[in-house]
């Protein structure tokens, strides 16, 4: 374009002026203003984008200007910045308008687009917890009151388990922050003491040694550990005061444990404190087993998928069947929680499989015909969590052989086909 405008003049030059030298008539003052416009214009050129930058993730209430800007490919030197830098957009993923900006603005213009920006719930601060009112042994934790507390959001305390009985004493009670907020910002979980004291007319037994815990391993509840020993001044049981726990940490976990008297008319209950030690989490046979057939299931169900591209909060089975009431998701959930959930690297598959799923389950949900064929593949998978543990081993060890042997086969008659 500059080649070309320079050409222009010249020609002008050229043309014009020697006509005006030779006494020839004034050019009209249409010619004159064309050729003043002509030789203050301005060649500017807009850039290409190749590759936009990737931005940063932020949490609700934060604005764009707490996101970075990293990457992206242009023609030409210059930077990206967020359009509106000040907007707070909620939980999901935003689409925030982007614009590049190039380093010779007098040459080359901006050029706007768009990144995707994922903003994550935020997570509240507690300064405060409430105080908890003493209540009586015998009394649930629903009759104490949760008064107080300082937060940086709206939002109510409560008892994790309001159901529970504690022995008298101090007992820390689990409780959690639930932000009024729930689709921007996340709970908090902390515990609040609870002063429990002895029924009118009762005595409060004496407890010489409390019992032992045995481990336990990362991921398992109070409810796996076994209390043995313990000694107290009258008859009576030691148990968990809260079974369902399941310490987050690999080392030691002080639980509450409850000495509840066989005689709960002349005595009162009395709460104190174990250690339980928290291993690492171990492998079981269910992990191996486990991984071999989600893998299997997620292959066979992405294969009839494939081509395709989805979303949805649905999962495969409840799309296939129509309903989360069948009694074949009902037999899949059982696998999941009693089988799965067992163990570590069965865990970790079911929140693979989760992960994946809901893009497939759209696919399903939106094609009769696919669902059923969805319903079929599931079949042998329902039959083979019916069986033994060992049996299911044997056949998936079967079937991995079968496969790798008609894998090696295909290779073989593939290189023979080339050669």
């Amino acid at each position: 374009m500059r080649s070309t405008l320079c050409l222009a003049l010249i020609l002008a030059a050229v043309v014009l002026v020697p006509v005006r030298a030779l006494g020839a008539e004034p050019l009209s003052p249409m010619v004159v203003q064309g050729l003043e416009q002509l030789s203050r214009a301005k060649a500017t050129y807009t850039p290409t984008v190749s590759v936009w930058p990737t931005a940063s993730a932020i949490t609700a209430g934060q604005t764009l200007a707490s996101s970075t800007l990293t990457g992206g490919t242009a023609s030409v030197p210059g930077s990206f910045a967020f359009t509106t830098p000040n907007t707070t957009p909620g939980v999901g993923t935003y689409v925030a308008p982007v614009t590049f900006t190039p380093t010779n603005t007098t040459t080359y213009n901006t050029v706007s687009g768009t990144v995707n920006v994922t903003v994550g719930k935020a997570t509240p601060t507690v300064s405060v917890w409430p105080t908890a009112s003493a209540i009586t042994y015998g009394q649930t934790l629903a009759s104490s009151t949760l008064t107080g507390g300082t937060t940086s959001v709206e939002g109510s305390f409560a008892f994790d388990t309001s159901t529970t009985v504690p022995g008298v004493g101090t007992f820390s009670a689990p409780a959690t922050f639930t932000p009024t907020d729930t689709a921007n910002f996340n709970t908090v979980a902390g515990t609040v003491n609870v002063t429990v004291n002895a029924a009118s007319g009762t005595t409060t037994p004496t407890i010489s040694a409390w019992p032992t815990a045995s481990p336990i391993s990362k991921g398992q509840t109070l409810a796996s550990s076994t209390l043995t020993g313990g000694t107290a001044s009258v008859p009576g049981t030691f148990a968990f005061t809260d079974s369902t726990i399941k310490p987050s940490a690999v080392g030691t976990y002080s639980a509450t444990v409850t000495f509840t008297p066989t005689d709960t008319t002349l005595y009162s209950g009395v709460s104190g404190t174990v250690n339980v030690t928290v291993n690492p989490p171990t492998y079981t046979l269910i992990d191996y087993l486990g991984i071999p057939l989600l893998a299997l299931l997620a292959v066979a169900i992405v294969r009839l998928a494939e081509g395709n591209r989805g979303g949805g909060p649905c999962f495969i089975a409840t799309a296939a069947w129509g309903t989360p009431l069948a009694p074949e998701i009902d037999r899949l959930r059982e696998f999941r929680d009693n089988t799965l959930l067992t163990g570590v690297l069965g865990t970790a598959a079911v929140d693979l499989y989760y992960h994946v799923s809901p893009a497939i389950a759209d696919l399903v949900a939106a094609s009769p015909a696919l669902a059923m064929v969805v319903r079929m593949a599931l079949i042998p998978v329902l039959v083979l969590v019916s069986l033994p543990v060992p049996l299911v081993m044997g056949a998936g060890l079967l079937a991995g052989a079968v496969l790798l042997r008609r894998i090696v086969r295909r290779n073989r008659a593939d290189r023979e086909q080339a050669e």
